[in-house]
């Protein structure tokens, strides 16, 4: 930076994703120290440097020894595997930590991250440029490969597993997922499962949302763990939980995806649906009744019956079945669709009896809408203005789960034949 800005502080990273490498001036431009990172902001009056003038990484810092880390519940193993080592303070505690990263043609460490214990902070050092994923040179490339986002979380998986299965972690957390598996998904690729366990927090799903449809189908799994992420599984001695939650991670499919393997139980759930008889015996040995799940349409020319048969299956419902039933009646308004329901239960043209005292249509109006159960939509004539989904998506509400779904196609709109300007009828 020019010697006329002024350093305020440090923040993270919206390139690399590191928490504190990203110095903010005075003059509002700003720089990212994280190795491997070019990320730089220009401020007022600074001109683009030249890569003479940008800031050097730091050169590669790796001290400490390979020891257990008691308070991440580490073994010395483990740490050893993935070439971890601690530094210790006068008084033998622990007081930063050191994760290496190897270049992957020459497998020698090139960079590292340092974590102080205390503040948290890291700080990186060395040069990236070729390196893999953290654990990315311990790997044997057997069946099952874990991703986490931090370098204590690969630790804690690679601890819980007892040691057994492959696991890295990404080099700079969460923001920056999605390049880095891009960068490694030929090598990521070879594994049979590929199982995502990133923290579970926003910017996890975000970074899951990001890199799950890099993979090959079948492919990958995401695990959703109780806890924030794997280290504090481990912490927490909560192993047994963690290999359950691994093991159940669902396998990634685009919306509307699904295996053969899983269509089991939607097949006995849906064979635990019985079907209802219509009131007619021939269309009953035809058709085995109708059952919740289906749409029928029914279809015919104009005045052939096709409302009264709705209205007939409607008023057998109410005997048959203890749902509720709506009806969704475009052609005729509230009062002529309660007739014509009462009608079917007086077993005559309520509809047409205009001389009929109303005290006498009393009793089939409470024997069919006034039980409660018919739920009809008034649309007060606006049929242009009708919008049907939420009254479909009302309709769907527990207390009328069950019901069937019936819809009428009106002579109106089938349409003409070009020959003879008629409307054929509809087989």
């Amino acid at each position: 930076m020019p010697q006329t800005s002024k350093f305020l502080r440090h923040e993270s990273c919206p390139e690399c994703g590191s928490s504190d490498a990203l110095a903010i001036y005075d003059n509002g431009g700003a720089h990212c120290f994280a190795s491997g990172c070019d990320y730089h902001l220009f401020g007022d009056g600074e001109k683009p440097m030249t890569t003479q003038e940008l800031p050097k990484a730091k050169p590669l810092s790796m001290g400490g020894t390979v020891a257990a880390i008691p308070q991440r519940r580490l073994s010395q193993e483990t740490c050893a595997r993935f070439g971890v080592t601690v530094e210790y303070s006068k008084t033998g505690e622990i007081i930063k930590h050191y994760y290496p990263y190897y270049k992957l043609d020459t497998g020698e460490v090139s960079a590292a991250k340092s974590r102080d214990v205390k503040t948290k902070g890291f700080c990186s050092s060395g040069d990236v440029t070729g390196v893999g994923f953290f654990g990315q040179q311990q790997c044997t490339n057997n069946k099952y490969l874990t991703i986490t986002e931090g370098e204590l979380d690969a630790l804690a998986v690679y601890e819980m597993f007892n040691k057994q299965y492959d696991v890295v972690s990404l080099r700079s957390g969460a923001n920056n997922a999605s390049k880095e598996i891009k960068e490694q998904l030929e090598w990521l690729e070879g594994y049979e499962n590929v199982v995502l366990c990133f923290d579970n927090d926003k910017a996890g799903d975000v970074a899951v949302d990001a890199v799950k449809d890099l993979f090959s189908p079948n492919k990958l799994k995401v695990c959703k763990l109780p806890l924030k992420d794997a280290s504090d599984m481990l912490m927490a001695n909560r192993v047994k939980d963690f290999t359950q939650a691994w093991w159940n991670a669902k396998v990634y499919r685009p919306d509307g995806i699904i295996a053969g393997t899983e269509t089991w139980d939607k097949l006995v759930e849906k064979r635990q649906v019985k079907s209802i008889p219509y009131p007619w015996e021939g269309l009953n040995h035809i058709t085995r009744g109708h059952r919740p799940y289906e749409l029928v349409t029914i279809t015919s020319g104009s005045g052939m019956g096709k409302s009264q048969f709705i209205r007939e299956i409607e008023y057998d419902l109410l005997q048959r079945c203890e749902g509720n039933i709506g009806v969704l009646a475009l052609e005729e308004d509230v009062a002529r669709t309660s007739l014509g329901i009462m009608s079917v239960a007086a077993n005559r043209p309520l509809h047409l009896e205009e001389d009929t005292p109303v005290d006498k249509l009393r009793p089939f109006w409470e024997a069919t809408l006034g039980t409660g159960r018919y739920y009809l939509f008034d649309h007060w004539g606006q049929l242009q203005q009708i919008t049907c989904s939420p009254v479909f998506a009302t309709w769907q509400r527990p207390w009328t789960a069950g019901m069937s779904y019936w819809t009428t196609c009106p002579s109106s709109s089938v349409p003409k034949s070009p020959e003879t300007n008629e409307k054929p009828l509809m087989k």
